[in-house]
This record gives C-alpha cells, sequence and structure tokens, in this order.
C-alpha cells in the first residue's frame, strides 16, 4: 500500500519540476565562446543568479529576440561610469545580500562612493578603478578564494 503512495508523490514532485523557471540565457550563450563559459567559475553561477537577474530580460524566452528586448527589461551593456550603482544595486541591499551570505558588507557602495576612485568617477573621469576592475567581470569568486582576482595574494596585480 504504501508502494502505491511513493509513486503519486513521485509523479507529482516530477510533474512539478516540468514546469520550473528554465534559464535560456545560459543555456543559448553556454554554446557561445566567452562569458558563458567564464561565468560557470562566477560565484553568482554557484548561487544561481541568473543572466536576467543582473542583466535583466526574460530567462523564460526562448526567442533571443524577444528575452533579449528592452521592453522585457535587458540592458545590453552596462557603462564604466553606472558599474558601481549596477553592482551596488545587490550589494547594497542588506535583506536581498541577507538570503546568500549575511555576513557579507552591504556598505560598498556607500564606501566606494567616498573613495579616490568613486570621487573621480563621480566627477567624469573615465580612467578609474570601479567593482569589475578588482572583482572581475562573470567569474567573479569570493575573495577568500586564492583564484579570485581580489583575494589578498593576487590583489596587487
Amino acid at each position: 500500500m504504501k508502494m502505491p503512495i511513493l509513486l503519486v508523490a513521485l509523479i507529482t514532485l516530477l510533474a512539478a519540476g516540468a514546469g520550473a523557471a528554465k534559464d535560456s540565457c545560459f543555456d543559448c550563450h553556454r554554446v557561445m565562446e566567452g562569458m558563458s563559459l567564464k561565468f560557470t567559475n562566477d560565484i553568482h553561477f554557484a548561487r544561481a543568479i541568473s543572466c536576467a537577474d543582473c542583466h535583466g530580460g526574460d530567462a523564460s524566452e526562448t526567442n533571443q529576440n524577444i528575452s533579449m528586448n528592452a521592453s522585457r527589461g535587458f540592458k545590453v551593456r552596462v557603462t564604466h561610469q553606472g558599474i558601481p550603482e549596477f553592482c551596488g544595486s545587490c550589494h547594497s541591499d542588506a535583506d536581498y545580500m541577507g538570503g546568500y551570505e549575511p555576513q557579507l558588507r552591504v556598505d560598498q557602495l556607500a564606501r566606494y562612493r567616498t573613495s579616490i576612485h568613486g570621487k573621480l568617477l563621480a566627477a567624469g573621469r573615465k580612467r578609474v578603478a570601479e567593482c569589475v576592475d578588482c572583482h572581475s567581470i562573470h567569474d567573479i569568486r569570493a575573495v577568500s578564494n586564492p583564484l579570485s582576482a581580489a583575494s589578498p595574494q593576487r590583489i596587487s596585480k
């Protein structure tokens, strides 16, 4: 008698999974060289944060002309000037970050703005360090990881 109940539970579970959200961004970009190959090492990828979570668009849509459309919130590229705000939109949100790593600081954007780099960027200077200069793009690793561009072992490089 227990077997049919287990079977029904298994079928129900599988059926629920069949309707789960699909991330067409990575499905498509996986076949392309470049950012998607690096992204598999990224801490965001490891935390199941989708391309669309940062870049907008519609990750459930398989037609790239629709999924990567501005009407779906897609942002093609983030400008150099916009990087701190782009990264800071999540990294300065204590509630959001608390769902991933509650011990991480959430004042990096505020601290960046008061740094020499942030002040120069706000003044319109083009060649000034911002988030991705130290942390990389699409292959961001935890600072504690020796392979991280921002690890204490590599930061001077």
